[in-house]
Protein backbone atom coordinates (compact mmCIF):
# COMPACT_ATOMS: atom_id res chain seq x y z
CA UNK A 1 0.00 0.00 0.00
CA UNK A 2 2.77 2.44 1.13
CA UNK A 3 4.59 2.59 -2.56
CA UNK A 4 1.07 2.54 -4.51
CA UNK A 5 1.13 6.14 -2.28
CA UNK A 6 4.36 6.77 -3.22
CA UNK A 7 3.96 6.03 -6.74
CA UNK A 8 0.57 7.86 -7.22
CA UNK A 9 2.52 10.88 -5.26
CA UNK A 10 5.39 10.75 -7.66
CA UNK A 11 2.91 10.55 -10.40
CA UNK A 12 1.39 13.47 -9.50
CA UNK A 13 4.39 15.49 -8.76
CA UNK A 14 5.76 14.43 -12.48
CA UNK A 15 2.52 15.91 -13.84
CA UNK A 16 2.64 19.04 -12.08
CA UNK A 17 6.17 19.63 -12.56
CA UNK A 18 5.56 19.22 -16.56
CA UNK A 19 2.21 21.17 -16.45
CA UNK A 20 4.65 24.10 -14.66
CA UNK A 21 7.12 23.95 -16.67
CA UNK A 22 5.31 24.02 -20.10
CA UNK A 23 3.15 26.99 -18.73
CA UNK A 24 6.08 29.19 -17.98
CA UNK A 25 7.85 28.24 -21.38
CA UNK A 26 4.22 28.92 -22.97
CA UNK A 27 3.95 32.07 -21.61
CA UNK A 28 7.71 33.25 -21.70
CA UNK A 29 6.76 33.53 -25.83
CA UNK A 30 2.98 35.02 -25.05
CA UNK A 31 4.68 37.94 -22.93
CA UNK A 32 6.10 39.56 -26.08
CA UNK A 33 3.09 40.28 -27.86
CA UNK A 34 1.11 41.55 -24.49
CA UNK A 35 3.33 44.25 -23.96
CA UNK A 36 3.31 45.17 -28.07
CA UNK A 37 1.84 48.39 -27.49
CA UNK A 38 4.12 51.34 -28.55
CA UNK A 39 3.49 55.20 -27.76
CA UNK A 40 4.53 58.32 -29.29
CA UNK A 41 7.42 60.54 -27.56
CA UNK A 42 6.14 63.55 -26.10
CA UNK A 43 2.25 63.01 -26.69
CA UNK A 44 1.89 59.31 -25.44
CA UNK A 45 -0.64 58.21 -28.40
CA UNK A 46 -0.76 54.69 -28.51
CA UNK A 47 0.28 53.22 -31.91
CA UNK A 48 -0.42 49.55 -31.65
CA UNK A 49 2.09 47.40 -32.53
CA UNK A 50 4.51 47.39 -35.25
CA UNK A 51 3.16 46.17 -38.38
CA UNK A 52 4.01 43.42 -40.48
CA UNK A 53 6.47 43.01 -42.81
CA UNK A 54 5.35 40.99 -45.49
CA UNK A 55 7.73 41.02 -48.59
CA UNK A 56 10.76 43.36 -49.99
CA UNK A 57 12.17 44.07 -53.12
CA UNK A 58 14.51 46.68 -55.59
CA UNK A 59 12.68 47.95 -57.81
CA UNK A 60 14.31 50.34 -60.59
CA UNK A 61 10.78 51.76 -61.06
CA UNK A 62 8.68 53.69 -57.94
CA UNK A 63 6.16 55.09 -60.25
CA UNK A 64 2.58 54.03 -58.83
CA UNK A 65 2.33 51.14 -62.13
CA UNK A 66 5.31 49.54 -61.08
CA UNK A 67 4.37 49.64 -57.04
CA UNK A 68 1.01 48.41 -57.64
CA UNK A 69 1.95 45.83 -60.08
CA UNK A 70 5.05 44.27 -57.28
CA UNK A 71 1.82 44.10 -54.64
CA UNK A 72 -0.72 42.49 -56.80
CA UNK A 73 1.78 39.87 -57.57
CA UNK A 74 2.78 39.33 -54.00
CA UNK A 75 -0.68 39.26 -52.68
CA UNK A 76 -1.87 38.11 -55.41
CA UNK A 77 -5.03 40.19 -56.05
CA UNK A 78 -5.57 43.34 -57.78
CA UNK A 79 -4.47 46.69 -55.64
CA UNK A 80 -4.42 50.39 -55.94
CA UNK A 81 -2.42 52.73 -54.77
CA UNK A 82 -5.03 54.98 -52.67
CA UNK A 83 -1.97 57.59 -51.90
CA UNK A 84 1.11 58.53 -51.90
CA UNK A 85 2.83 60.66 -49.10
CA UNK A 86 6.53 62.23 -49.81
CA UNK A 87 8.21 61.53 -46.60
CA UNK A 88 10.12 64.44 -44.71
CA UNK A 89 12.59 62.91 -41.89
CA UNK A 90 10.58 65.03 -38.79
CA UNK A 91 7.34 63.48 -39.84
CA UNK A 92 8.23 60.54 -38.30
CA UNK A 93 7.57 59.93 -34.50
CA UNK A 94 9.86 58.09 -32.20
CA UNK A 95 8.69 55.88 -29.49
CA UNK A 96 9.21 55.27 -25.98
CA UNK A 97 9.19 51.61 -25.99
CA UNK A 98 11.84 51.39 -28.52
CA UNK A 99 14.70 53.65 -30.28
CA UNK A 100 14.23 52.19 -33.62
CA UNK A 101 10.11 52.01 -34.01
CA UNK A 102 9.16 54.93 -35.41
CA UNK A 103 5.01 55.74 -36.26
CA UNK A 104 3.81 57.86 -38.82
CA UNK A 105 0.15 59.43 -38.99
CA UNK A 106 -1.28 57.83 -42.07
CA UNK A 107 -4.57 59.42 -43.81
CA UNK A 108 -7.31 57.01 -44.68
CA UNK A 109 -6.44 53.68 -42.43
CA UNK A 110 -5.15 51.78 -45.74
CA UNK A 111 -4.46 47.84 -45.62
CA UNK A 112 -1.45 47.92 -46.75
CA UNK A 113 1.18 50.21 -47.18
CA UNK A 114 4.78 50.54 -49.21
CA UNK A 115 8.13 52.30 -47.42
CA UNK A 116 10.07 53.69 -50.54
CA UNK A 117 13.59 54.23 -49.57
CA UNK A 118 16.66 55.99 -51.30
CA UNK A 119 20.10 54.47 -52.22
CA UNK A 120 22.37 53.00 -49.57
CA UNK A 121 19.93 50.38 -48.75
CA UNK A 122 20.06 46.87 -50.60
CA UNK A 123 16.39 46.89 -50.66
CA UNK A 124 14.00 49.87 -52.45
CA UNK A 125 10.45 48.83 -51.38
CA UNK A 126 8.91 47.47 -48.28
CA UNK A 127 5.56 45.77 -48.00
CA UNK A 128 3.85 46.51 -44.96
CA UNK A 129 0.29 44.95 -43.62
CA UNK A 130 -1.11 47.64 -41.43
CA UNK A 131 -2.33 45.90 -38.06
CA UNK A 132 -3.63 47.17 -34.90
CA UNK A 133 -4.21 51.16 -35.33
CA UNK A 134 -4.57 51.43 -39.16
CA UNK A 135 -4.53 55.33 -38.69
CA UNK A 136 -0.39 54.76 -37.91
CA UNK A 137 2.44 53.02 -40.23
CA UNK A 138 4.81 51.58 -37.26
CA UNK A 139 8.02 50.30 -38.08
CA UNK A 140 10.53 48.85 -36.51
CA UNK A 141 13.94 49.93 -38.40
CA UNK A 142 15.91 46.82 -37.42
CA UNK A 143 12.83 44.58 -39.54
CA UNK A 144 14.47 41.65 -39.74
CA UNK A 145 17.71 39.64 -39.88
CA UNK A 146 19.76 41.24 -42.58
CA UNK A 147 16.81 43.76 -43.86
CA UNK A 148 16.94 46.87 -42.15
CA UNK A 149 16.65 50.42 -43.21
CA UNK A 150 20.04 51.95 -41.20
CA UNK A 151 18.28 55.42 -41.18
CA UNK A 152 15.11 56.96 -40.89
CA UNK A 153 15.85 59.72 -43.39
CA UNK A 154 15.95 57.44 -46.11
CA UNK A 155 12.43 56.94 -46.00
CA UNK A 156 11.53 58.57 -49.55
CA UNK A 157 7.86 58.11 -49.68
CA UNK A 158 4.89 56.30 -48.39
CA UNK A 159 2.34 54.52 -51.07
CA UNK A 160 -1.02 53.50 -49.18
CA UNK A 161 -3.05 50.67 -50.57
CA UNK A 162 -5.83 48.81 -50.47
CA UNK A 163 -6.43 44.72 -51.18
CA UNK A 164 -6.84 41.81 -49.73
CA UNK A 165 -4.41 38.78 -50.18
CA UNK A 166 -6.21 35.39 -51.33
CA UNK A 167 -3.53 33.15 -49.05
CA UNK A 168 -4.78 32.78 -45.08
CA UNK A 169 -2.24 34.65 -42.99
CA UNK A 170 0.77 33.05 -41.94
CA UNK A 171 0.76 32.07 -38.11
CA UNK A 172 3.20 33.66 -35.81
CA UNK A 173 6.32 31.39 -34.32
CA UNK A 174 4.93 31.72 -30.88
CA UNK A 175 1.41 30.52 -31.64
CA UNK A 176 2.66 27.28 -33.69
CA UNK A 177 5.40 27.03 -30.11
CA UNK A 178 1.97 26.80 -28.10
CA UNK A 179 0.02 24.44 -30.36
CA UNK A 180 3.13 22.03 -30.10
CA UNK A 181 3.50 22.32 -26.55
CA UNK A 182 -0.49 21.61 -26.08
CA UNK A 183 -0.06 18.37 -27.98
CA UNK A 184 2.90 17.80 -26.28
CA UNK A 185 0.66 17.42 -23.45
CA UNK A 186 -2.16 15.67 -24.75
CA UNK A 187 0.75 13.21 -25.76
CA UNK A 188 1.69 12.51 -22.55
CA UNK A 189 -1.72 12.27 -20.82
CA UNK A 190 -2.14 9.89 -23.11
CA UNK A 191 0.82 8.07 -22.54
CA UNK A 192 1.05 8.16 -18.90
CA UNK A 193 -2.98 6.69 -19.21
CA UNK A 194 -1.62 3.62 -21.26
CA UNK A 195 0.62 3.09 -19.20
CA UNK A 196 -0.62 3.03 -15.97
CA UNK A 197 -3.50 0.63 -17.06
Amino acid sequence: MDGEFKKMKNDIYDKTKFFLVSLIICLAFSVPAWGADYTIKGTGTNVGGVDSLIAWTFLTNSGDDAEAAWVSKVLKDDVTIEYKIDVESPDWMKTNELDSVYAYFLEDDPEYYIIKVGAGTPYSHFLFENLDNYSYAVMNLIMLSGIEIKNIGKVSHISALNGTPDSPPVPEPATMILVGFGLLGLARMGRSKKISK
